[in-house]
């Protein structure tokens, strides 16, 4: 797959960003600190956004571009995992607020 695809897709955006949830949410984690978890919430909606425009820059380019179709079918797995992380990341960012002050953040 050329670069170039891969660039339009953001796929290395995608994964710095869920990369910096995950240093964070482990930061909230380890010093028990809800307001640190509560910040998250702005990242995982970039961690969104970057994986809904990867998903659909793949997708247009596996029909422009068809001999690179499996390829990049391996990519929206990639994208895929990257978003499931930072989902995960955030339920233990949630819990560290719900452990540390009694509130239920989840599903606001």
């Amino acid at each position: 797959i050329p670069t170039s695809l891969m660039e339009e897709a953001g796929i290395e955006l995608l994964a710095l960003s869920t990369d910096r949830i995950l240093w964070e949410a482990r930061s909230a984690f380890l010093d028990d600190n809800p307001e640190a978890a509560k910040n998250l919430i702005p990242l995982d909606r970039e961690v969104n956004r970057r994986f809904n425009n990867a998903f659909d820059v793949i997708i247009s380019q596996q029909e422009r571009y068809p001999e690179y179709a499996s390829g990049l079918s391996y990519l929206t797995i990639v994208v895929k995992s990257l978003e499931r992380l930072s989902d995960h990341l955030m339920n233990i960012a949630e819990s560290v607020v719900f452990r540390v002050s009694g509130i239920d953040i989840r599903h606001q």
